[in-house]
């Protein structure tokens, strides 16, 4: 069995945090911002 390479793990790591961390960006920035509610709101009804 082939082992991974280090700086792919690292690289899909960083990748998913980006994702997640925009997510989370998205959810809380759309409690407050109307401009981003209306973004939350346009890309969860797709």
């Amino acid at each position: 069995m082939q082992q991974t390479p280090t700086d792919v793990l690292v690289a899909y790591l960083i990748f998913m945090v980006f994702w997640f961390a925009l997510v989370a960006v998205i959810l809380i920035l759309g409690q407050g911002s109307s401009r981003v509610r209306d973004f939350r709101t346009r890309m969860l009804a797709q």
